[in-house]
């Protein structure tokens, strides 16, 4: 189901608008679990470039560097697809910006696209690297025993959690096993 508040134009060749305010969206919620498994690629990457890409519904296509590799078969440079872009922004979600970092849950796309991935669940599998820990939008309960307690404080929404990089990778890895 998508609720569309308002954003990308969905006729002829209509681009996205900057004054865009945003799309909502239902998404399927998937568990930590069943996102690691299902995930064809799981990396982190830093962010190169990005281009928007216009038609149904505005897209961002990423290129990005491989900094490494969980689980999956990949370039060292990849390509994937997030919601939204020029402003009209999907569930809040801010675009990646070059230079940002994320481990990120992926998977391979299928027939034509303009990309080699897409992020699987969108934000709830987007880690953003911040040094030693990473910041989801959404809290899994799975990851509670993660958590960095000390940078709780730090968490503007209640839905938020920063977990530590080096045990959710750990966490990756048992997963698939």
């Amino acid at each position: 189901m998508l609720f569309v508040m308002s954003g990308c134009g969905f006729v002829g060749n209509t681009k996205c608008s900057p004054s865009s305010t945003g799309i909502e969206t239902e998404r399927e919620w998937y568990s930590f679990k069943d996102s690691v498994e299902q995930a064809d690629l799981i990396v982190e990457v830093e962010i190169v470039e990005n281009s928007i890409i216009n038609g149904y519904m505005c897209k961002t296509k990423h290129t990005a560097t491989v900094l490494e590799n969980f689980g999956g078969e990949s370039e060292q440079e990849i390509t994937f697809l997030q919601e939204g872009g020029n402003g009209a922004l999907v569930n809040g979600n801010e675009i990646f910006q070059p230079g940002d970092r994320y481990i990120l849950m992926l998977k391979e796309t299928v027939g034509e696209s303009a990309a080699q991935f897409w992020i699987l669940g969108d934000e709830l599998s987007t880690y953003k690297v911040d040094g030693h820990s990473l910041i989801r939008k959404y809290r899994y309960e799975e990851l509670q025993s993660i958590e960095i307690d000390h940078m709780t404080d730090l968490i503007e929404d209640e839905n938020m959690q920063i977990v530590d990089r080096e045990k959710l990778i750990e966490k990756v890895k048992e997963t698939r096993e």
